[in-house]
């Protein structure tokens, strides 16, 4: 995908991998960690993320920290003491580690959930989800990104850049029938297509 400004976990599925072996026992694999942009310049509210690293290496407890900016617009000045700031603990999405199969867990999680995925959306990009005003500029970035569909918020491209990325054509092929069905997307033995 390039260069991104938002906070957002990926991983990939090894059917269809260039110099993966199709087996009949698919795993996941490449655990993608992008961290949110620290300047506001697409639209996102400016974080920056944490995580620790276990003894055997595995990356947990990831959580990201923004600063809102929204109730700072018009203000000529503001004091430290009046930043508002929205924290998103992926733990709070019962995310604990970073390891791909905990990510495919997670995107199956939002899939079934749909008010998580959009409060998930919603907060990965810096913004307040018990805010309706803010809800909707965090909509209204994904829809500009085609990530989400305009009224309905359907999510299925969204799932499709978070586990079928590693190319524009395998996006694309996911991203063709993404949100056709009632569950806004096409699954073949649990990956989407």
């Amino acid at each position: 995908m390039g260069h991104d400004h938002y906070a957002d976990l990926r991983y990939h599925s090894s059917h269809s991998v260039v110099g993966l072996p199709d087996t009949d026992v698919k795993f996941d694999f490449h655990n993608l960690f992008v961290a949110p942009g620290v300047t506001p310049n697409k639209g996102n509210n400016p974080g920056v993320a944490m995580f620790e690293i276990s003894a055997d290496g595995v990356p947990t407890n990831l959580q990201f920290e923004f600063m809102d900016l929204v109730p700072q617009v018009g203000q000529s000045s503001v004091s430290y003491s009046d930043l508002k700031f929205n924290s998103l603990k992926m733990s709070d999405y019962g995310v604990t580690s970073l390891t791909p199969e905990a990510l495919s867990d997670f995107r199956k999680a939002l899939e079934d959930d749909k008010d998580m995925a959009l409060d998930y959306l919603t907060r990965k990009m810096g913004y307040d989800a018990s805010s309706a005003t803010e809800t909707e500029m965090a909509y209204a970035i994904y829809e500009k990104k085609d990530l989400i569909t305009n009224g309905k918020q359907k999510t299925g491209e969204f799932f499709c850049e978070m586990h079928f990325s590693l190319s524009p054509e395998e996006f694309d092929a996911c991203s063709d029938s993404a949100n056709n069905s009632a569950k806004e997307s096409v699954e073949t033995d649990d990956v989407f297509l």
